[in-house]
């Protein structure tokens, strides 16, 4: 397992917003208009990202239900 620490300082703005710096979103993966998750644990602040990319992807391909049970009940699924 690999721990990394990076101390960043930012400020809160009169609208509540937190700026956070580009490097601790490289370091997170995330890119600006994702979601985030954010967690409190012990007074510190949790940031990550909310979920697995891939379940974006749902609901991309829209197929009707019964092509969708023909896809499944064929050998070209397996």
């Amino acid at each position: 397992m690999v721990f990394t620490l990076e101390v960043s300082h930012s400020r809160i703005t009169q609208n509540k917003q937190i700026k956070i710096p580009d490097k601790l979103l490289d370091m997170l993966g995330l890119k600006s208009g994702e979601e985030i998750k954010m967690t409190v644990v012990n007074k510190k602040l949790i940031v990550e990202a909310s979920s697995d990319p891939v379940d974006g992807l749902s609901g991309i391909i829209k197929i009707k239900e019964t092509e969708a049970e023909k896809l499944i009940e064929s050998e070209e699924w397996y």
